[in-house]
């Protein structure tokens, strides 16, 4: 919470944190997405047993995504963050789908029984109509509503 801080006014919001934070927990979760994946595969001796939404809270992920889909929106080719918005783009891409396709995480990335989280989701989708995002971001509602 106080590496990604957020206004009183927006829980899914973060606001104040500078790029390099933002790229460093979206890789973080990147390869968090692909141990995931990796384990649930068998690609692993070991099975992560702390690889778990308790023990990798999925709204912090949620939020980074919005912000860099935000800042991406905003941003136009030949600005400063434009190209490492693109990486951030790629990464958060992959990490959301390959959340939403493990089971453990579904129920998570909904918030809850009550899909406290649907709104951020479909807020996250609308905020970028690149067709290949709404293509992604189709799945991953796809997954978790299936």
């Amino acid at each position: 919470d106080h590496l990604l801080p957020a206004p009183e006014s927006d829980a899914n919001s973060v606001r104040g944190v500078p790029m390099g934070v933002i790229q460093g927990v979206n890789w973080l979760y990147n390869v968090v997405a692909y141990e995931l994946k990796a384990s649930q595969d068998g690609h692993r001796d070991e099975v992560l047993r702390h690889l778990t939404p308790e023990h990798c809270p999925i709204h912090h992920f949620l939020r980074v995504i919005r912000t860099v889909v935000y800042r991406m929106s905003a941003c136009r080719p030949g600005e400063a963050h434009y190209e490492a918005l693109q990486v951030q783009m790629v990464a958060a891409e992959s990490s959301i789908l390959l959340f939403a396709k493990n089971p453990s995480f579904k129920v998570a990335m909904l918030g809850g029984d009550k899909w406290k989280y649907l709104p951020l989701l479909l807020d996250i989708m609308k905020k970028r109509l690149d067709p290949g995002f709404v293509r992604t971001m189709s799945q991953v509602l796809a997954e978790l509503l299936n």
